[in-house]
């Protein structure tokens, strides 16, 4: 039977499920993210605010690139501890408290390919093609940051070139909501001065001369708080396409489920320990021992309580004689005592039955132990009771897969499709939109032959014409369409049929001679329509 993988989810679903991931995320983990943000946004603000209008520029310039560098490294381990929370969150795994060794590891991974992408990130985007994925690496390298330096590359190499489509469309739909959130940032810092002044009457530079913020400062400002805001989003985003990535060939998506049916499947199993176990397995308090006056006044107790009348109906009845009790019965009590014997013998019959079975699972399981059958169905105690049931759930559930396979198969047979002949309605020659398609090469024939006979000449030439155009589209010379025009058919069949000259310049001097008498008003006579017609025909022929 053939199988289909599940389709992977689609840029948009990544998006969802990334904000859903995000609003679930405790305010310890945009710690981490801020402790490095924070700082390396504020160190580029005043780097480039610094080396930008400060005359004493040049002689900053080594330490503070140097420190500058240091922040950036930092930024991307706080990122990678970060993205690694989210993973671990996302696979139903307790990450929230890092030690030494995964700060340590997340630095070595950033530290060794991070800075690559300042230099490959501006050529991939200059190149355009590569330039998803690389964005694609540098992400996974990122999310998969808890790993050694070349076990993370390589994970992220094979996590980049999955799903090509998905990250591109994933790239778009984040570039479109930065250039969104960019926008906004950008209106928002603009109109903040003259807020100010129409509210609290504060005056200042931005609001004497406007322009004033249209500078480079302003730019890198709006475009560092439009980053910041973006981040959380794009690393979630490659979180979850890393996870689904990693789930197709670890099942990681199917162990997160079941971790998170742990403690329901926990408490199933600890009810069923403690009343579907064997007598005596659960821990009984002892009391202390009796004396015999205690015992006896306590046997006579129970008597006292089992003699009242509440009680004493539940008692079995005593057994007469059947022979003398059978001479004493009526018809109809012994045909009563007739069907309930056949009725009884049918039951221990069923019960053999049922016993064989149980003896033949038990040799095919291996749970028979010794000479003793483990199968005891009519044991009331409630371990005997609950295996009656689990195979009882099981043989239930066997048959309703066998059902529901019966099914399936059934509606995967073939349904015979009942055809239907287009009938198609005689095209009008004489408007303008009539389509080649409304009829085969052979039905414009035989249309033209129809009206040439009725004396339409003028109307079955232009059929003849649709005729060398339905036999162009066949051959694939020409591609008809309604917008085109008879110079658009003329330069298609010159560049398609480069190979057969005689071929465009025969269908030219038919479209010539098609568009004298069609559109110039030249009258059609017999013989005007024969030359037309042989004209047709070697187009055909060629």
């Amino acid at each position: 039977m053939k199988t289909t993988r599940q389709p992977a989810p689609s840029a948009l679903d990544v998006i969802e499920e990334a904000v859903h991931l995000l609003r679930t995320t405790p305010a310890t983990d945009y710690l981490v993210w801020a402790a490095g943000a924070g700082p390396f946004a504020l160190a580029v603000l005043y780097f480039w605010a610094d080396m930008s209008r400060a005359a004493d520029a040049e002689s900053r310039l080594v330490p503070a690139a140097l420190g500058l560098a240091l922040l950036f490294l930092w930024l991307k381990t706080c990122q990678a501890v970060f993205a690694t929370r989210l993973l671990a969150r996302l696979s139903g795994v307790d990450a929230s408290r890092d030690h030494v060794r995964r700060w340590f590891r997340c630095f070595s991974v950033q530290a060794a390919w991070q800075p690559l992408g300042l230099f490959l990130l501006p050529m991939g985007l200059v190149l355009t093609v590569p330039f998803g994925w690389l964005v694609a690496l540098f992400q996974n390298l990122t999310v998969l940051g808890d790993d050694s330096p070349m076990a993370a590359f390589r994970r992220a190499g094979r996590q980049c070139l999955l799903q090509p489509v998905q990250n591109h469309a994933l790239i778009s739909l984040l570039s479109v909501a930065a250039l969104a959130v960019w926008l906004n940032v950008a209106i928002a810092l603009y109109a903040l001065p003259h807020l100010l002044k129409l509210l609290l009457g504060v005056e200042s530079a931005f609001t004497l001369n406007p322009t004033s913020l249209l500078n480079t400062t302003f730019l890198a400002s709006t475009f560092a708080l439009g980053a910041v805001t973006m981040d959380p989003l794009l690393k979630a985003a490659y979180v979850v396409r890393c996870f689904h990535g990693d789930s197709r060939t670890t099942g990681e998506d199917l162990r997160a489920r079941l971790r998170r049916w742990q403690p329901a499947v926990a408490t199933v199993l600890l009810l069923f320990a403690f009343f579907g176990g064997e007598p005596g397995t659960a821990s009984v308090v002892r009391a202390a021992t009796p004396t015999p006056q205690q015992v006896r006044e306590l046997d006579r107790a129970i008597d006292d309580v089992l003699e009242r009348p509440e009680y004493t109906w539940r008692a079995p009845r005593e057994k007469a004689d059947e022979s003398e009790a059978g001479e004493q019965k009526s018809w109809l009590a012994r045909l009563q005592h007739w069907i309930g014997d056949r009725v009884n013998r049918v039951f221990r019959e069923l019960g053999r039955l049922l016993k064989r079975f149980a003896d033949w699972l038990d040799q095919i399981w291996g749970r028979r132990s010794g000479s003793s059958p483990s199968w005891n169905w009519w044991n009331l105690n409630p371990a005997g009771f609950v295996s009656f049931l689990m195979w009882l759930l099981i043989v239930t559930a066997a048959a309703l897969l066998l059902w529901f396979a019966f099914v399936v198969w059934r509606r995967r047979q073939p349904t015979p499709l009942l055809t239907a002949t287009a009938i198609s309605a005689m095209p009008d020659l004489r408007t303008e939109n009539v389509a080649v398609e409304q009829l085969p090469e052979e039905g414009w024939f035989a249309l033209a032959h129809e009206l040439a006979g009725s004396g339409e000449l003028r109307l079955a030439l232009r059929a003849l014409y649709l005729a060398s155009l339905a036999h162009l589209a066949r051959r694939e010379f020409i591609r008809p369409a309604l917008h085109k025009s008879n110079r658009d058919y003329e330069l298609e069949v010159r560049r398609q049929a480069r190979g057969i000259p005689t071929l465009s310049e025969t269908f030219a001097d038919t479209v010539r001679s098609f568009e004298r008498s069609w559109y110039g008003g030249r009258a059609v006579s017999a013989e005007h329509f024969a030359q037309f017609e042989a004209k047709v025909q070697e187009v055909r022929a060629r």
